[in-house]
């Protein structure tokens, strides 16, 4: 039903909204990237790592990271 109303597959827009979510995440809070990925129900930091990477073109680590260069400009 999902993809003939969207026509993309669910497990790519619940990815979508977990990395969204994620990015908010890393954005705003403190908290070490394997509890972000805990928070949104994945298994692992590596899982989690992955998924983040292939929507990004970046790590979450490398994203927080970014988040904070750009705030020291």
């Amino acid at each position: 039903l999902t993809r003939d109303a969207t026509g993309q597959p669910a497990s790519k827009l619940i990815d979508e909204h977990l990395v969204r979510e994620a990015r908010r995440q890393l954005a705003y809070t403190q908290a070490p990237v394997g509890a972000v990925a805990e928070a949104l129900g994945f298994a692992d930091a590596a899982h989690f790592s992955r998924v983040f990477a292939r929507a990004t073109g970046m790590s979450p680590r490398a994203f927080r990271r970014g988040l904070g260069a750009q705030a020291a400009s």
